[in-house]
């Protein structure tokens, strides 16, 4: 509870400090705590849609928005029944799943032709080695000892990136992650049950041993090659 209330005070303090030093606005003075979280809703809101806008090309007429909007909060009469209103953004989320359908299709596909292009010339490099799989591997440092089995728990330091060199993902420095063989992608899976302790590892992972057509929401696009950079640094046998 005593974190709660923290937690709570923190937000309380930040927003009254934002309307202190807010001064006048378009649409009034923000002179209260509420003045200011009314902004900050606003600002969050309209940053989701924008994102809707650009990425979906979704044409939301603002004012019309802000006519709903002004209706229900107010009590006074909308356009349209409750019912009618359920059943249009029913619609409406169909057309939005449509729509981002045919982005991740596209988006998949030019992936997959950028990852094969990747590969295909990966492949013919210096020290890079293929199983039947499709995996693909460089080892910068051998290890000793006894690899792991799908059964067994390692602990790794690694850093995932796209093969632009985005990075989606890593250990913290000198904290190593731990995990299942097999609770993770295929690639992993496979790689890690060739490794011994100590080892190093650059690995380039086929999409499909990564996260398929479906790719990571928010950090994985559909089909992507990926490449990690992994330190197997302990094995525990069960």
């Amino acid at each position: 509870m005593r974190s709660l209330l923290n937690g709570s005070l923190v937000i309380v303090c930040t927003l009254a400090l934002a309307a202190c030093q807010s001064g006048t606005q378009k649409g009034g003075a923000m002179e209260t705590m509420y003045d200011s979280a009314s902004y900050a809703i606003g600002m969050n809101s309209g940053a989701g849609l924008k994102e809707l806008i650009e990425k979906d090309s979704v044409a939301i007429d603002l004012e019309l928005l802000l006519e709903g909007l002004r209706a229900s909060v107010e009590g006074t009469e909308t356009r349209f029944s409750d019912s009618v209103s359920q059943m249009l953004l029913a619609t409406f989320q169909m057309e939005m799943n449509r729509v981002a359908g045919e982005r991740t299709a596209r988006e998949g596909s030019e992936n997959m032709e950028k990852g094969n292009a990747f590969l295909a010339e990966n492949r013919g490099k210096e020290g890079v080695q293929v199983t039947e799989s499709g995996l693909q591997y460089k080892v910068l440092e051998a290890g000793s000892g006894e690899s792991p089995d799908q059964d067994d728990i390692v602990s790794v330091e690694y850093k995932g990136t796209l093969i632009d060199g985005t990075e989606f993902d890593a250990s913290q420095p000198g904290n190593p992650v731990t995990f299942p063989v097999n609770g993770v992608i295929p690639g992993w899976t496979e790689a890690l049950q060739m490794m011994k302790p100590g080892a190093h590892w650059q690995l380039f992972i086929p999409s499909e041993l990564a996260y398929g057509p479906n790719g990571s929401p928010g950090r994985i696009a559909p089909n992507s090659v990926l490449i990690f950079d992994v330190k197997l640094i302990s094995v525990e046998k069960n």
